[in-house]
């Protein structure tokens, strides 16, 4: 920029270049910063020319290895360190790489690359976002490429903690020897930035990660921070051009990539990304979906903003705009790379529940990306049915990319194979070395209940609730917890807090209670008082029938039950058939759990047909999913029918094979039917004669926790089976206790229940 203006003084030339007076005369002295003087006295008043500085920073300082004074190359190794130092101590900002990146520790031969945070030279405030931003950047764009492996920050900062070098000095020697071993660097990426008069200037090495010697150096001149985003694919090429990919990888990578363009090419909306996958990995979901409002509304065209809006949305349960904006990011993918359009159909694919597509673009990228830990995140939520698989995937991502989110995602796998004390070890060994999560004490939680650890979980319960007075689920979760250890009157009290919450099942906390205590018309009327209550709003009416027909059929009146659960499945058709975005899709799972109690509610009235229709359209259903667990909905159906047809022993071998694809308990939404499939198959065997196996089952109704939120009064009645057992085994200590047990639960059921009344009588007879 040519022009005359001057700098006056070096308080003037040091408010230029935002630098304190001593640093600026030390670039003098060793970096040749343009100063003149009045005269040839060192004491004489200086000054300097506005065009004169700006073009010495674009020439001198970012290209500072041109220099060959032993000083100056001094000073730069003193820059390079502080950028590798921020890299080090900066947080956040960091999920952007999960959805183009493998981590590091891939196919051996391939360049491993960390990049390290960049520095702000120029001091501007407004750029320090670029800071941490322009290594995302950077990463997701060399990720792009198959043949190399990227290394995530998580990482980086753990190798440096693991191998405790100190971040006080350079980086060199040993330190750099030990450090590029043990995370199988072959090469670190260091930056800058500094604006320079009227562009930002963007300086990059490439170091040798042993050594530390700079391979090659590059620039580019921004002309605002938008064409950074741009830029950064300039800067990526000239990273693969120095490393030993051959003539053909960079050939692939370029026929790849041509006339292809980043996913957004605006820096605002990039930090409103940012920042909000930074929520999402928190597992804030509602503030990351406002900021990728935010993004969307700056860049109507970014459709990775959309498919994280996308996920979030179903992490919330809310499938209709999880749905919605999983079809917008599918529909904008088309002038994305490779990789990211992959892992947009993949997740659209999990969305709509089309689970054969998914895994099948699932595992082209993991062969293409071995590592990438977005797929594989995804793939483990698919194969579900190998389990041992899915923690190998889930503890791969955790050890590369430590966030509550994959934090809990391990821990839910441990636990859905019933290893207990490694999902509570993973939650605090979170919780205690990296930082405190409500999402991840909510696992924790789940954890210790199902271990069998009730009293360490009502601490944590109690805390966690206390920490979130807001917080309606915390506040419940500390009532279940109550419930599970048997005190039902302190659960009431924390329900009745939030008495009619609900979650997609279409339960409240005062049903759950009701249940358990035998109370069926007390439930009946509070699902009515809901209903009354439920307005017009479509969400709580279409709920309110589903509580409804649930009372219903807990009270024998299967009937009522089944015309409250058809006026459910009316109404959500016609809100299906609205425009509104928060209408649940038609996906296979509902049409699945519509299919199931429609068949269940059938059998039981003897309607046979009905059941067999039912169940031989769950049986197709199962055939198109990738989860061999879905099966047991259908084989639990046609058992239910063969018991109702008075044919226990085929009953019990059909239960049988339902309850053998159960997971172990993980939390509530995973044990919503596992009493009533233990049930099944426990009713099959007392009936078939098989009293020792049947009291196997009903003895692990009464350890269940989750399972009893849905299914109360089949844990209760199970003590009351178990004094059965006892009485017919002639154990007539065991059939006292479990007499009493239930009795004492039911001690406030409705009148006239046949087992209260066979209990008492029984009891009595024991007693004399």
């Amino acid at each position: 920029m040519s022009r005359r203006e001057t700098l006056d003084s070096w308080k003037d030339i040091a408010a230029y270049l935002r630098r304190e007076v001593r640093t600026c005369q030390l670039w003098e002295k060793e970096l040749g910063l343009p100063v003149h003087r009045l005269n040839d006295s060192p004491k004489a008043r200086v000054f300097a020319y506005h065009d004169e500085i700006d073009r010495w920073i674009r020439e001198r300082l970012v290209e500072c290895e041109a220099d060959r004074r032993p000083a100056g190359r001094k000073l730069l190794k003193r820059v390079l360190f502080a950028a590798a130092v921020l890299a080090l101590m900066a947080s956040g900002f960091f999920i952007w790489r999960d959805i183009v990146r493998p981590a590091s520790g891939g196919s051996s031969g391939r360049p491993t690359i960390a990049v390290l945070d960049f520095e702000n030279l120029s001091k501007d405030a407004s750029l320090d976002f670029w800071t941490a931003g322009l290594p995302e950047v950077l990463i997701t764009e060399l990720s792009k490429s198959r043949f190399l492996n990227m290394v995530t920050r998580d990482q980086i900062e753990a190798l440096f903690a693991r191998l405790k070098v100190p971040k006080d000095r350079t980086l060199a020697g040993g330190d750099l020897d030990r450090l590029a071993a043990e995370g199988g660097l072959t090469q670190f990426v260091t930056g800058s930035f500094l604006r320079a008069g009227e562009v930002i200037v963007v300086t990059l090495s490439l170091r040798d990660a042993r050594t530390g010697q700079v391979i090659q150096r590059h620039h580019v001149e921004c002309r605002d921070q938008d064409e950074i985003l741009t830029k950064a694919a300039d800067l990526a090429l000239q990273v693969k051009q120095n490393l030993n990919l051959s003539g053909a990888q960079l050939s692939v990578d370029a026929e790849m990539y041509r006339k292809l363009e980043p996913a957004t090419s605006s820096a605002a909306a990039f930090k409103y990304f940012l920042e909000g996958r930074r929520l999402h990995g928190l597992m804030e979901y509602p503030a990351s979906i406002s900021y990728m409002e935010k993004a969307v509304e700056i860049d109507p065209q970014f459709s990775t903003a959309y498919r994280s809006m996308a996920s979030a949305y179903r992490n919330l349960g809310l499938m209709g705009p999880a749905v919605k904006y999983g079809r917008k990011a599918l529909d904008l993918s088309e002038r994305l790379p490779e990789l990211e359009r992959m892992l947009i159909e993949a997740n659209y694919g999990i969305w709509t529940e089309d689970q054969a597509r998914a895994v099948g673009v699932l595992e082209r990228i993991l062969k293409l990306y071995p590592d990438n830990l977005m797929a594989r995140t995804n793939l483990s939520i698919l194969v579900l049915s190998e389990l041992d698989r899915v923690i190998e995937l889930r503890e791969f991502v955790y050890r590369h990319h430590r966030t509550p989110l994959t934090a809990n995602n391990l821990a839910h796998a441990f636990m859905m194979k019933g290893l207990y004390p490694k999902a509570e070890a993973v939650c605090l060994e979170y919780l205690q070395d990296v930082g405190d999560s409500s999402g991840v004490r909510d696992r924790l939680i789940a954890a210790l209940v199902c271990g069998g650890k009730l009293e360490a979980a009502l601490a944590e319960a109690e805390k966690n609730a206390l920490s979130h007075p807001g917080n309606e689920y915390i506040q419940t979760e500390w009532g279940d917890v109550k419930l599970f250890m048997g005190d039902l009157d302190g659960a009431a009290e924390v329900y009745r807090r939030n008495p009619i919450l609900r979650s997609y099942i279409g339960r409240s906390n005062l049903i759950v209670l009701d249940l358990v205590r035998g109370r069926f018309e007390d439930a009946v009327a509070v699902a009515r008082r809901n209903l009354a209550e439920a307005g017009q709003d479509k969400r709580t009416v279409s709920v309110a029938y589903d509580d409804l027909s649930r009372a219903l059929e807990k009270s024998g009146r299967y009937e009522e039950a089944a015309e409250a659960w058809e006026e459910h499945l009316r109404l959500l058709a016609g809100w299906r058939a609205s425009d509104d975005e928060d209408t649940p899709p038609d996906l296979p799972s509902s049409r699945r759990r519509g299919l199931f109690i429609k068949g269940r509610l059938a059998a039981r009235q003897g309607l046979s047909e009905d059941a067999v229709a039912a169940a031989r359209e769950l049986e197709a259903l199962a055939e198109r999913s990738v989860d061999q667990a879905d099966r047991r909905f259908a084989e639990y159906l046609r058992g239910l029918i063969a018991f109702q047809d008075r044919d226990p022993r085929k009953a019990a071998g059909l239960f049988g094979r339902a309850r053998a694809r159960l997971r172990s308990e993980a939390k509530w939404e995973d044990s919503i039917d596992h009493a009533l499939f233990y049930d099944g198959l426990a009713r099959a065997l007392f009936e078939s004669g098989d009293v020792r196996e049947a009291a196997k089952e009903y003895e692990n109704i009464t350890r269940l926790t989750y399972g009893r939120l849905s299914h109360g009064d089949i844990c209760a009645k199970a003590f009351y089976m178990l004094g059965r057992i006892a009485e017919r085994r002639r154990d007539r200590v065991r059939a006292l206790g479990n007499y009493g047990k239930f009795l004492e639960l039911w001690a406030d059921a409705d009148p006239g229940l046949p087992e209260i009344e066979d209990a008492r009588t029984r009891l009595a007879a024991l007693s004399r």
